[in-house]
């Protein structure tokens, strides 16, 4: 049953999102994944051709592209790129902690999750998925 609704998830996300299902599947299975997954995921959202190698990362300043995902780096990205508001604290301090807030705020994570929280590739899938 679990197979069956990995299959169907990959299928969904795969038709909004117009990726290779093969990528979707691999970063399912991902224990970690890296911001750069992440900020190529999110602006594949508006542009699903493309490319990682043709990503700006102009307006994601201050984001290692190979640093691991943590909760924290995850609402960074999910804010600069306007995905998701940012609380008057955020936009003051510029702090991960107060992204993360944001994230409980529209509750696309649980209240538990905090900003050095590693995030894993379905993880990371399903909370894009709950933005769009």
């Amino acid at each position: 049953m679990k197979r069956i609704f990995v299959l169907l998830f990959i299928g969904i996300v795969g038709w909004f999102w117009a990726l290779d299902a093969t990528q979707i599947a691999s970063w399912l299975e991902m224990e970690r994944v890296s911001v750069g997954d992440a900020v190529w995921l999110v602006e594949s959202l508006d542009n699903p051709s493309l490319e990682k190698d043709k990503i700006s990362w102009e307006k994601y300043r201050g984001l290692k592209e190979d640093a691991v995902l943590t909760a924290g780096r995850l609402a960074q990205v999910l804010i600069k790129s306007g995905k998701v508001k940012g609380g008057l604290l955020y936009r003051l301090a510029g702090w991960d902690r107060y992204a993360v807030i944001a994230l409980h705020y529209e509750g696309l994570v649980d209240e538990n999750v905090v900003c050095s929280t590693p995030l894993s590739g379905a993880e990371m899938v399903g909370i894009i998925s709950k933005v769009q």
